[in-house]
């Protein structure tokens, strides 16, 4: 597979998924649990923004990361970067992101797939 590209978006839509299923949950008497994952061969996933001034910064889903609360794209992004991606992002459960390894397909770039996978119950709302 080639770059992905659009990470920044991709990210967002990412936790855009938690919080609709955090949504679908509150408003379900017979939820039990959801799933979020995320598959991709793009290994600037695992690792945190290199920019100081990110414009998805708080949208990362970085390895070894947390992701709760309200989350925003920084002041500087474009009104391109965001278009029908304006509102934020609010998750009232914590989630870990822990990258795992899929399959290795080759020793190219982009030959290694990796798998995140977030579940979302009735137990991860903050207390």
């Amino acid at each position: 597979m080639k770059e992905q590209g659009a990470k920044d978006q991709g990210c967002y839509n990412y936790l855009k998924d938690i919080m609709r299923i955090e949504e679908f949950r509150d408003k379900s008497n017979n939820f039990i649990e959801g799933y979020t994952i995320k598959i991709t061969s793009e290994m600037s996933y695992l690792k945190p923004p290199i920019k100081t001034n990110c414009t998805y910064a708080e949208f990362s889903i970085n390895d070894d990361s947390i992701k709760t609360g309200c989350m925003n794209w920084s002041d500087n992004t474009g009104k391109g970067t965001m278009r029908g991606m304006e509102a934020p992002i609010v998750l009232t459960g914590i989630y870990p992101i822990h990258w795992k390894e899929y399959s290795k397909v080759d020793d190219t770039n982009s030959g290694t797939f990796m798998y995140l996978i977030n579940k979302i119950t009735k137990e991860t709302i903050k207390r």
